[in-house]
Formats: C-alpha cells, sequence, structure tokens
C-alpha cells in the first residue's frame, strides 16, 4: 500500500500538485511518475548567512573559478608551463631525425643548425 504524499512543515505553503485521476491501465506509472513530480525541489545551502563576529578577523573569500583560486592558478600554471616545454622540446629533438623536421626546423635553429645538416659524399650517391 502506498501512503500519500504530505507536504513536509517547511513547504506548507507551497501548493500540492493535482494530477487526474489515472486510468486503470497506466495506474502503476502514473503513480510513480507523481512521486517525482509532487516532491519538493531540494535547497542548496542553508537560507541563513554565517555568523561573522565583529571582533575577529576580517576576511573575504577569494574570487575563483571553479574552486581555483589566483594563486593556485599560477602556482600550478607555472608548473604545467615547464612541463610542456621540456615535453616539447623533448619531441623537437626525438623527432629530430626525421626528414621533414630536420629540414624544416632544425637546421633552422641558430647554434645548432649545421649539426643537422645531411650531405651525401658523391660516392654514397646512387644516382
Amino acid at each position: 500500500m502506498v501512503r500519500p504524499l504530505r507536504p513536509s512543515p517547511a513547504k506548507a505553503s507551497t501548493p500540492a500538485v493535482v494530477h487526474p485521476p489515472p486510468d486503470q491501465k497506466h495506474s502503476r506509472h502514473l503513480l510513480a511518475w507523481q512521486l517525482v513530480v509532487s516532491r519538493p525541489l531540494p535547497q542548496f545551502g542553508p537560507a541563513y548567512r554565517a555568523y561573522k563576529s565583529p571582533f575577529g578577523p576580517q576576511y573575504k573569500p577569494r574570487p575563483h573559478l571553479m574552486g581555483w583560486d589566483a594563486v593556485a592558478m599560477k602556482r600550478y600554471g607555472v608548473m604545467a608551463a615547464g612541463y610542456g616545454a621540456m615535453a616539447g622540446i623533448f619531441a623537437l629533438f626525438f623527432f629530430a631525425e626525421v626528414p621533414r623536421v630536420r629540414d624544416d626546423i632544425m637546421i633552422k635553429v641558430p647554434i645548432i643548425g649545421d649539426y643537422f645538416v645531411k650531405e651525401i659524399p658523391p660516392e654514397d650517391n646512387p644516382f
């Protein structure tokens, strides 16, 4: 047996949802739907403000983006930039012997560009 829903004491002022009487064929499904629809919406956070003593420290919450404030973003941003630069330099030198990378990028680097110039001696040229 299903007990009828009663509004909570805090939400007594909200009107109850009234539905037309269900037909016999779909009564079980409509009952479940009525249970879902007639529930009050959940309240997020308290309905009151936290007490802030005038004698305690005068603090304010820092502005943040999804929980990340400016200090944390700077700290982890510098760290991520270092790891990204390290990974990029590794990938560049890892693929340095690929002819396209060698000719388009590595030869144009000012100090180490001469190391990547590959000249085939005439005696090794099959043509």
